[in-house]
This record gives structure tokens, sequence and C-alpha cells, in this order.
């Protein structure tokens, strides 16, 4: 409500456009007989009393305190008069920098940083570490150094607004890679090929990926895979190193010759694989030679001899590289059981006894003297004085065996069995000068007294 008082108009004003950030100045001139001016505005704004002609401070302005703000002019307590200005913003834009799909770009080569949006009457100033590059003042920098860029952005038509800063972003410079690796140039069919990486750089700022391909369709990605190849071929092994996204590739390539691989097996000379007791045998390999060997019994020589039962491995390495093994069983045979009998084991002189053997398959007795065939498994025995046989040989695997069998003489004593001569003349005359008793040969522990 206004009063009835009798005031000059007062004029309401602002500093606007205003800069978002800065202060809002309500401006009003002051007349005579006013005594308080009071502004509302935006947002539930209340000045409340100043003095007529006094500014009214809003501070960092924004969007939200722009619009409409009423001034109400009091005679003593009375309204006397209203009044308004409309404040209005400069909007600037929310200005970034975008780098594209990565930060990173290789050695020698640049990275475009682009502002957006992109709006006429504004100024730019890029920065590179918080210092100021000198002559960039586009809306894109070409950068060619690793770093933390920024830009700062001025509006050219209201030079009193503080100029905005952008996001920053951080570019990294990569080392370019140089892809190498090793691999042998001559492998087996079905071996297993170790290709050792060797590019670089090794510990890059930004980790490496790598792409192999194997030149029969196998890839792997795998820093130093292994591979085997199935059949024989020619073919070219390619390493590609990279960084994210296939960034700053470089490639190496080699040949690689897949060649049969050869057969190889345990072999002994007698193709026996088996030992008797106490005994060994040597093994040796077949497909050879070959460069290096290495048995299961830590051996590394082409031939070994074996005397414990087991199996037994040997790993060979071709002149080409290729490792190749092979196992074999190896077997103990047990000694022969040689079992013995004599029937009858006593008999009189001049009698028989039937000897038997089991166990072997060849057979020597011994004393052979008094056996009817001491080659056999069943000599008959006709000792003339108990006597212990002997029998050896071997088995049906060649194992050598032995046993014993003993035949006795019963019956007569042994004076009965000795047959002396009646007489002896010791005299030179070269007649009967010796005592002879017959069969006392088996008796040689034996005296005789005269």
């Amino acid at each position: 409500m206004v009063t009835g008082a009798s005031i000059d108009p007062v004029v309401a004003s602002n500093n606007g456009p205003v800069c978002l950030g800065d202060d809002l100045l309500l401006e009003a001139n002051s007349v005579t007989g006013a005594t308080a001016y009071r502004w509302s505005g935006p947002g539930g704004y209340e000045s409340g009393d100043i003095t007529p002609g006094q500014n009214a401070l809003v501070e960092d302005f924004s969007i939200a305190k722009s619009g409409r703000y009423e001034l109400s002019v009091f005679v003593g307590t009375c309204l006397a008069q209203q009044t308004s200005t409309v404040v209005e913003p400069i909007s600037i834009p929310e200005f970034s920098i975008s780098a594209g799909a990565s930060l990173l770009f290789c050695d020698g080569a640049t990275k475009t940083l682009t502002i957006s949006p992109s709006v006429s009457n504004f100024t730019y100033k890029w920065f590179r570490n918080g210092n100021v590059l000198s002559g960039a003042t586009t809306l894109t920098f070409t950068a060619s150094e690793s770093g933390e860029y920024t830009a700062e952005i001025t509006s050219s038509l209201n030079s009193g607004c503080q100029p905005v800063e952008t996001n920053s972003i951080n570019l990294l410079e990569l080392e370019l890679p140089v892809a190498s690796f090793t691999a042998p140039g001559e492998v087996c069919v079905g071996h297993v090929v170790q290709f050792i990486n060797t590019s670089s750089p090794a510990s890059p700022a930004s980790p490496l990926f790598y792409a192999w391909a194997f030149g029969d369709a196998g890839i792997s990605q795998d820093i130093s895979p292994e591979h085997s190849y199935t059949v024989e071929a020619s073919l070219i092994v390619t390493l590609t190193v990279s960084y994210e996204n296939g960034l700053c590739a470089d490639s190496d390539s080699k040949p690689i010759l897949i060649t049969p691989a050869p057969t190889i097996g345990i072999t002994q000379t007698e193709n026996r694989f088996a030992f008797c007791p106490g005994e060994s045998i040597e093994l040796g390999v077949s497909g050879g030679p070959f460069d290096s060997y290495e048995w299961t019994t830590q051996a590394t020589t082409p031939t070994i001899a074996v005397s414990q039962a087991g199996i037994i491995g040997v790993t060979v390495t071709t002149s080409t590289g290729c490792t190749l093994g092979t196992n074999r069983n190896i077997e103990a045979f047990d000694e022969p059981e040689v079992l013995t009998t004599a029937e009858p084991e006593e008999i009189s002189r001049g009698t028989s006894s039937q000897l038997t053997a089991t166990g072997l398959d060849v057979y020597q007795w011994s004393p052979p003297e008094t056996l009817s065939d001491a080659t056999i498994a069943n000599p008959v025995a006709s000792p003339m004085e108990s006597t212990t046989y002997t029998v050896a040989g071997t088995d049906s695997n060649g194992c050598a065996g032995e046993a014993t069998v003993e035949v006795r003489i019963k019956g007569e004593s042994i004076v009965n069995l000795l047959t002396p001569s009646n007489s002896f003349s010791p005299n030179g005359d070269g007649i009967n000068e010796t005592w002879s008793i017959e069969n006392i040969l088996p008796f040689d522990e034996c005296g005789v007294t005269v």
C-alpha cells in the first residue's frame, strides 16, 4: 500500500548483467523525504532497512539469484513507493577438455586436446603442469609431451567476469615398444616349443599387450607362451606388441621348420628286459644318436647297466632341440628253486639209486663218473662209496641254480671193503717192493699200522 506522502519518484537499477560468482549491487537514487529503503527478491532475499541512496549487496551471484528485485521506499513507517529492477546473469558454459578414447600417445607422436562446447565471444589460455603455454589460445591444443593440461576461459563480452577453469587432463607419452622373441629355427612334430619374449620396454609406464600368431592358426596372448605343432610344415611365427587398443604396435616375425620326430625306444642287445639274481643288463636307446641323454637313474650316457627292477625312463634331445622321452618296464627273475631227490638215499655197494632234479631246463651233475648221464634231470647213480652229487644249470629264464643230494653206501664195514696184498718185500729187487691196498682211496684219511 502506498501512502499519500509526497516524494519524488525513486529509480531502481543494478550492476547487471552479473557474472556468476561476482557480487550483485542493487542501486536506487536517494530522494528527499524518504527515510528507509527495503529490497526483496528471488530465493527469499531480504535486505532489511538500508539508508536511501545506499546500495544493497548480494554476494556470490548465481542463476538462482537472477530475476526481479522489488524496492520498497518508506517515509517513517509508511510505505511511500514501490519500484523494481530485473537482474540478468552473464551465463558462461561449463567448459571441459577431452582427449579422445585414450590419454596415452606414442613417443614422436602428438595428442590433440579439445575444449567443448565451441561458443563465440570467449578467449582461451592453455596450461601444462600449471605453466602457461605460449601461443596456445584456441579451442584445440596439440600436445607432444606428458603432463597435466588445463585451460582458462574468459568472456570477451564481459571482461569483468572472472576466468573459468576446465577440468584437467593427464597425458602420458609412451616409449615405443620393440617386438622381439627367441625360438628354435627347427622343431619336431609334437614337441612343445617355448617362445621367449624379449620385447622392450620390459617395465613400461603402461602395460604391454602381446599377440602371438604361430603360423598354424594357433594364437596366444601370453608373454612367453608354449605351443606344439601337429604336422610337418614351414611356417612364420609373428609377435605383435602394443599398448592398450593397439597403440604404438610393433611386430617381429621368424621362420620355423616343423620336422618329423624320430621314433625312440629303449633297447637291449638280446631283447631281454629282465635279469637274473646277481646280474645286470645293458640298455640303450634306438633312433639316435642324440645330443643328450638323461635316464631316470640320473645317468647321462647313451647306455646304462641296470640291476634293479622297475620302470626305467630316458629323455633325449635331438640336434634340432626336440626333447623326446620313453620308458620300459625292467623285470627281475626269481632265483630257480632246484629240488633234488635220491631214491633210495642209501644203497648197498654195487647197486644204484635214481637221482631226480626239478626247477631247471639245463642240467649238469657232478661228479659224473658214477652217473648214467650227467646232463639229464634224472640220472642213475652207482657209487662205490657214499657220494654227494651236485646238480647245476639254468632255468627257462636263463638263471643259474644248483642243489645237492647224497647217496650213502650201507652194508660192509670199511675193513671188508679194503683188499690189501698179502705180502711185500722192500729189498730193492724190484719185486713186491710196495704194499698195495685196493679201494683205499676213499679212505685216504685213515692210517695203517704194520
